[in-house]
């Protein structure tokens, strides 16, 4: 990705994406990794680094778990699958492959807010007193 782009993708997104037309000979070296519609093959995968506000130490066990099972749940519903999860103390790595047919920054706002409103909903004392306000994630 040139410079120019990544500076439109901005510094906490990237997205990768490889996409091929109805090419029987390519696909059939990996048939399990492409999917395919009507008019397309296709293999989408976005690599997605969430952060939280002011990038505080707020990703204990059981709020990765709770984010994880959120992360899930969302990727169900947007027809996404959920390859890898990994949390640190200040942020997480997410590795998605979804359909051609979702739009990638609505899957993350739907993240985003789903996970915001769940961990929020817990009131735990490590969230609570290191996330002042109403906000979770960096506006990034």
């Amino acid at each position: 990705m040139d410079s120019h782009r990544r500076a439109q993708a901005g510094p906490f997104l990237w997205i990768q994406a490889n996409i091929a037309l109805s090419t029987k000979d390519y696909i059939s070296l990996h048939d399990d990794d492409w999917r395919n519609g009507r008019h397309v093959v296709y293999q989408l995968h976005a690599h997605i680094v969430l952060i939280p506000r002011y990038r505080r130490n707020v990703m204990t066990e059981r709020v990765s778990d709770e984010i994880r099972s959120a992360l899930i749940e969302v990727c169900t519903r947007f027809d996404s699958t959920l390859d890898a999860f990994e949390t640190d103390g200040d942020h997480a790595h997410l590795l998605i492959t979804y359909a051609a047919k979702v739009a990638l920054s609505r899957l993350v706002m739907s993240m985003k807010t789903l996970i915001a409103m769940r961990v929020r909903a817990k009131n735990w004392p490590e969230v609570r007193e290191a996330l002042w306000g109403q906000h979770f994630w960096s506006p990034s």
